[in-house]
């Protein structure tokens, strides 16, 4: 049984492209702290303003765990620590 011509691709090191990096970070939240309202908010954006001006970020996502409200987690985007001098 033939399995036709085989080919083999190499990627040319010129071209190689940074490979994002995931970062899971989870954040106890005081259970009467509002992230949605007054100081809480106001605290929380600023933090995410914070993560957001990181060299080599590229995007976050957030909420809190439906099993622990008082947990909030975040996906936060970046390029690997060796390519964010390049940013």
């Amino acid at each position: 049984m033939s399995t036709g011509p085989q080919q083999t691709f190499h990627l040319n090191q010129n071209l190689k492209m940074p490979q994002p990096v995931t970062e899971i970070t989870y954040v106890p939240i005081k259970e009467d702290i509002s992230l949605d309202s007054g100081d809480g908010k106001s605290i929380w954006d600023a933090t995410l303003k914070t993560i957001a001006s990181q060299k080599g970020f590229k995007r976050l996502a957030w909420g809190t765990q439906i099993e622990n409200p008082s947990t909030a987690q975040m996906a936060i985007g970046t390029l690997p620590h060796s390519q964010r001098s390049h940013c």
